[in-house]
């Protein structure tokens, strides 16, 4: 950076937050023009700070902020909308969400269409949305803007659209194929599945079950047996079999 940097009224969320010296916070915050950016915000635990109480999770803000390193100043935040208040297992799938950005968006790299998709994800489980298919199609555009998208528009060997009522075998870092394509394994699922995926719309449990054992065997092996910390936490208190697809 050859100068200093100033950026003002920045659309963000802070995705975690450490302490800092005695009075100061380091923020990860995820914005929408410059992606994951690390923050100093100096004095924000002071009890007279104008930022105290603000730079929480799922509270939608607009940031200032300035440097020359990789590490910069925050100089001025405010609410750009009400904070959102998630309880239970909906604020366990936002911090669920906001973990698996840490681990898979690069500091200093937009994902604008991710960033709208995060933004979506928080305001639908605050509204008491299903947070199950909330994830999985929060779940997919990831996947999509880190460079391992899906494939849901063509089975990969014939180049045929999905069909809703084929079954169809999901093979990871290639596509689906058609169940009982010889030499092949994969997640068996079907089209009906892929379709929901790429439509986003509201499918049934069978459908909902099968998106969410392919998107989290994907993520799996993208992770390399790192675990989540979110899951771990999710499952301590509500078990494996709670429905809200982080078990």
């Amino acid at each position: 950076m050859a100068g200093t940097r100033r950026v003002h009224k920045q659309p963000g969320w802070v995705l975690a937050r450490y302490p800092y010296s005695e009075s100061s916070l380091i923020l990860d915050v995820f914005s929408r023009d410059y992606g994951r950016v690390p923050l100093v915000a100096k004095g924000a635990r002071r009890l007279k700070s104008p930022h105290r109480g603000l730079l929480q999770a799922f509270t939608p803000l607009l940031l200032d902020w300035s440097g020359r390193r990789e590490l910069v100043t925050l100089t001025r935040a405010e609410a750009a909308g009400l904070a959102t208040r998630l309880a239970g297992r909906a604020l366990m799938c936002g911090f669920y969400a906001s973990e698996l950005l840490i681990r898979f968006v690069h500091r200093g790299d937009a994902h604008e269409q991710l960033f709208d998709a995060y933004a979506d994800l928080i305001a639908e489980l605050s509204a008491g949305a299903d947070p199950e298919w909330a994830l999985r199609v929060f779940e997919t555009v990831l996947l999509r803007d880190v460079g391992y998208g899906l494939v849901l528009e063509r089975e990969v060997l014939g180049h045929r659209p999905i069909e809703t009522d084929r079954e169809y075998l999901y093979i990871r870092g290639r596509g689906p194929v058609e169940a009982g394509a010889e030499g092949f394994t994969g997640t068996p699922l079907r089209g009906e599945t892929l379709i929901a995926l790429r439509s986003g719309v509201y499918p049934s449990l069978r459908v909902r079950s099968e998106a969410k054992r392919l998107t989290r065997g994907l993520l799996g092996e993208l992770l390399e047996g790192r675990g989540l910390r979110s899951r771990s936490v999710f499952v301590q208190m509500y078990g494996r079999e709670s429905g809200d697809g982080l078990e």
